[in-house]
């Protein structure tokens, strides 16, 4: 619903004749309270929240509810945008470019806002001619490389609110069930490609893409030239401590008129202990230089907003990665 209620107003703006559309300055998002059980995937809220009163000392856990994640996808829109296109099955789509064309964006979306969805599965089949997208240099002899980028949230693939009502719609959720709901609660990468090679002035094939989707879902397609302004420095990085061996990652991106984030896949967290301490046998405290590696921690999360929550000793489908990086 938050996609589509977001495109109609920018089809206001977008549309010349509309009188409204010129009247129309900002939308705004209520998110001023939080949520609290048995309601906490159900109020208006970007997301879930959860008062462990049961902890010593008590805490509060998160989780993105897919509100957010439409924001966050929403984001990747460039600065130039067609106004809302309708199709038939309640699909509706907006596609952007940069000034230089050197990005394009699309977002497309099936909802179940007009009338239900009785049949759920769609399959969707996007023909993306990638010569639409210019190099710094746009002449006939250059080649130059394309990247693309599909994700998605679908109905049940992206739903934490779904899980945690088969999990019996626990006040207090374990760290297990935490981390399962977390594995659901961000987009998922449906198509990704690197290595595409165009040349101007001849006939492309562009990128075939065919997905088969659970309604309602959105989808962000991304397309960047190897021209296009690559991404700041990472910079203003916060760790914060949610629980015992629980952490949550803030961090922000540098942005100016030679950098850009749009075309960030995700993001990598990585750590390396700085210093050990051990309990010897007297019971007095040793701190020793750490001999181990830098570990990847998220290498298996799509992680493509800047932040990151990492819990220890966990069971999750991530936990192989998690088990390889021992302190």
């Amino acid at each position: 619903m938050l996609f589509s209620i977001v495109t109609q107003h920018w089809s206001a703006i977008a549309t010349q004749a509309n009188e409204l559309g010129r009247r129309l300055h900002f939308l705004s998002h209520d998110n001023a309270f939080v949520s609290y059980h048995p309601h906490v995937f159900e109020q208006r809220t970007l997301f879930a929240r959860f008062q462990m009163n049961l902890t010593k000392p008590p805490h509060v856990q998160f989780i993105a509810k897919p509100v957010f994640s439409v924001l966050g996808l929403l984001a990747n829109l460039a600065p130039f945008a067609t106004a809302t296109q309708f199709l038939p099955g309640n699909i509706s789509y907006v596609l952007s470019v940069d000034e230089g064309s050197q990005y394009v964006c699309l977002v497309a979306s099936r909802s179940n806002d007009s009338s239900p969805l009785w049949e759920k599965r769609s399959y969707l089949n996007i023909t993306i001619p990638v010569d639409m997208v210019r190099g710094a240099r746009a002449h006939p002899a250059i080649v130059h490389r394309v990247s693309c980028l599909v994700e998605g949230i679908q109905d049940g693939r992206n739903d934490p609110f779904r899980l945690w009502q088969l999990q019996g719609r626990p006040a207090y959720p374990t760290t297990d069930q935490l981390a399962a709901m977390r594995e659901m609660q961000l987009p998922s990468v449906l198509h990704a490609e690197t290595r595409r090679t165009v040349q101007f002035g001849t006939l492309s094939k562009g990128i075939d893409i065919s997905l088969s989707l659970r309604g309602p879902w959105i989808v962000s397609v991304r397309l960047c030239s190897a021209d296009y302004a690559p991404p700041g420095r990472v910079h203003n990085v916060r760790v914060r401590t949610v629980f015992r061996n629980e952490i949550i990652v803030h961090w922000h991106i540098s942005i100016g008129n030679k950098q850009q984030n749009r075309c960030i896949q995700t993001y990598e967290v990585w750590f390396k202990a700085a210093k050990l301490e051990r309990v010897a046998g007297n019971g007095r405290k040793e701190t020793g230089t750490p001999q181990g590696r830098w570990c990847h921690i998220n290498a298996a999360k799509h992680t493509p907003f800047m932040f990151y929550q990492y819990a220890r000793n966990i069971r999750s489908p991530a936990a192989g990665t998690q088990a390889a990086c021992k302190e």
